[in-house]
């Protein structure tokens, strides 16, 4: 069919015809494509050649800054104390030989040494102006002592009946064998195999020694409390005394132990 278009006077001349429309439309197709690659690639070099600079941001407002420190201040240096007046001290020397017997003037009593710095010929302290102490005149700077007599002691003072024993005195005492062995131990005590006991008693002791009243503030539940009372009652005390040793009537508390034999 072809062949027969060519063959043909007419279909040779709309062949040609075809032939240079289809060269044209090709060409304006490939110079199109041409133009807008050209265009892409120009767009592209360009978009990476684009520089992006950006504004500085504002400065903060920051606090001013501290003051310097103040220039340090020399601190001046205390003087040296003056040296004291007098002899210099004396040198300690090691003795040749160590005496066997103490010597007699050890037993004498103990008296302060003097000074050995103490300031010369300066007089005395304590001195008056004119030398004269009491109508006794003294030389220049000097001065007489007078005797110093220490008050007498306060007497103490004796309490009035019985009371509970004076913090600083004596309180009653008691012969503890003989306050033992005035217990009458009962035989319960014995057969519950208890070896020690103690009690503890409340006892007035007047100024002859006498015991007064005997209260039991912790007893047994083995020994009776008038089995205590008497023990208490027979034995023989020393009144309680003050620092001057005069006696007097205290009210005493007394714990007693027993040593029980099995």
């Amino acid at each position: 069919m072809l062949d027969d278009f060519k063959a043909s006077r007419g279909g040779t001349g709309r062949w040609g015809a075809s032939l240079v429309a289809s060269a044209v439309l090709y060409g304006a197709v490939g110079a199109g494509v041409v133009a807008a690659s050209s265009a892409a690639h120009h767009a592209l070099v360009q978009d990476e050649l684009v520089q992006v600079e950006f504004a500085p941001l504002p400065e903060a407002e920051l606090p001013p800054p501290p003051p310097p420190p103040p220039p340090p201040v020399a601190t001046p240096r205390p003087e040296a104390p003056p040296a004291r007046l007098g002899r210099p001290r004396p040198e300690l020397a090691m003795p040749d030989a160590i005496p066997e017997a103490r010597p007699a003037e050890s037993d004498r009593a103990l008296a302060p040494p003097p000074d050995p710095f103490a300031p010369e010929a300066e007089g005395d302290p304590n001195g008056t102006l004119d030398g004269v102490v009491g109508g006794v005149p003294g030389g220049a700077g000097t001065a007489v002592e007078a005797a110093v007599v220490p008050p007498p002691a306060p007497e103490p003072t004796r309490p009035r009946g019985p009371v509970r024993v004076v913090e600083g005195s004596t309180p009653p005492q008691v012969d503890r064998e003989e306050l033992v062995r005035n217990f009458d131990i009962p035989a319960e005590v014995r057969s519950a195999g208890l070896a020690r006991i103690t009690v503890v008693v409340r006892v007035t002791v007047g100024e002859d020694g006498r015991v007064g009243r005997v209260e039991v503030l912790r007893g047994h539940a083995l020994i009776p409390d008038d089995v205590i009372v008497r023990a208490v009652e027979r034995s023989h005390f020393t009144p309680a005394r003050m620092s001057d040793g005069a006696p007097y009537a205290a009210i005493h508390t007394l714990p007693i132990t027993l040593a029980i034999t099995l």
